[in-house]
C-alpha cells in the first residue's frame, strides 16, 4: 500500500515548517510510494520473481540564493 494521506500531509507539514524555521525563503517536500512484481524465466520455466515496495521523500528549500 501506498502513504497513508494524512501521515502524509502532517510529515511534509513538518518538514516544510522546520525548513522555513531554519532560514529557507521557500520549501517543498514530495512523497511517492511505488510497488512492483517481477519474473524471471529461463527457456520458458519460472526461475525467480519477487514483490518490492519503495517509499521515500524529497525535499527542496531555497535558502540564501540557493535551491
Amino acid at each position: 500500500m501506498g502513504f497513508d494521506i494524512d501521515i502524509d500531509r502532517d510529515l511534509a507539514e513538518l518538514v516544510i515548517n522546520r525548513a522555513l524555521d531554519l532560514g529557507a525563503e521557500y520549501a517543498e517536500a514530495r512523497m511517492e510510494s511505488v510497488r512492483s512484481n517481477s519474473l524471471l524465466m529461463k527457456n520458458g520455466n519460472p526461475e525467480i520473481s519477487g514483490f518490492e515496495r519503495r517509499s521515500g521523500m524529497s525535499i527542496r528549500a531555497f535558502i540564501q540564493g540557493s535551491l
